[in-house]
């Protein structure tokens, strides 16, 4: 059996369940290989919500051990489950609800800052910073009115790229089995800094309700993309796979 410290893709899909929409190493054995029904062709315009209430993007720099991006994955499941329960709190203004409110908050900033510590990039965005939505104009497209340009973790204010797509697939031709959405995000080098980038996202559907739409997926950052260390030295690299959440709402 080969060291699964050297597959990281097997490795975040048997961690993280996520869409199956990156490339697979041949050389080890799939978890699982059943090809799946493809949903109904869908479309942007298909989508049920379409303003970006959260997006979280985190990178490394280099690969882990399955312990290592176990404990990394178990963070972000907690994140995520904590803004999910944060977001039904909205419009509660009751004692208890400022309690639990503000506990998750807290527990929240303490996983942000353990993620930042072993992260080589992050972006945490939420509708009250960065005011993002899908745009029908020529073509779907992120557009974005920034109301906190100087959030910490907003990744250097990235703007989309090209067109937003509903990827589908087809199960027998392409390794990907899944459909998903894809999306790109572009931060161009400035005079204070060299960090520059560029993002794919292949988002999966998760969850739907009257009020938003929740994806998980993989970001896969571009061979010149430049990244910043937190001792601000310039990184040598970046590891191929990050992973991403998308929350749409209305």
């Amino acid at each position: 059996m080969k060291n699964k410290q050297h597959n990281p893709m097997i490795i975040l899909i048997t961690l993280l369940a996520l869409m199956g929409c990156g490339k697979k190493d041949q050389s080890e054995p799939i978890v699982n290989n059943r090809i799946q029904k493809p949903d109904v062709a869908r479309s942007v315009s298909d989508l049920k919500h379409k303003r970006i209430r959260e997006l979280f993007v985190v990178l490394f720099e280099k690969n882990f051990s399955p312990q290592e991006w176990k404990i990394i994955f178990d963070q972000t499941n907690i994140l995520s489950a904590n803004k999910r329960i944060i977001r039904q709190m909205e419009g509660m203004d009751d004692e208890a609800s400022s309690d639990v409110r503000g506990k998750l908050i807290t527990e929240n900033g303490e996983l942000l800052t353990a993620l930042s510590q072993k992260s080589l990039f992050m972006m945490n965005w939420s509708i009250q910073d960065e005011n993002c939505k899908f745009s029908l104009k020529e073509f779907w497209q992120l557009v974005c009115k920034p109301r906190n340009p100087n959030n910490p973790l907003n990744g250097g204010l990235p703007y989309g790229v090209g067109a937003i797509e509903w990827v589908n697939p087809d199960p027998v031709t392409s390794v990907t089995k899944i459909p998903y959405l894809k999306m790109r995000l572009q931060k161009d080098a400035e005079e204070s800094s060299p960090l520059a980038y560029q993002l794919e996202l292949r988002l999966k559907e998760e969850r739907i309700t009257e009020s938003e739409s929740w994806f998980k997926g993989e970001a896969l950052p571009s061979g010149e993309s430049v990244f910043i260390r937190q001792d601000g030295s310039v990184a040598s690299g970046v590891f191929p796979y990050g992973y991403v959440e998308l929350t749409l709402g209305n």
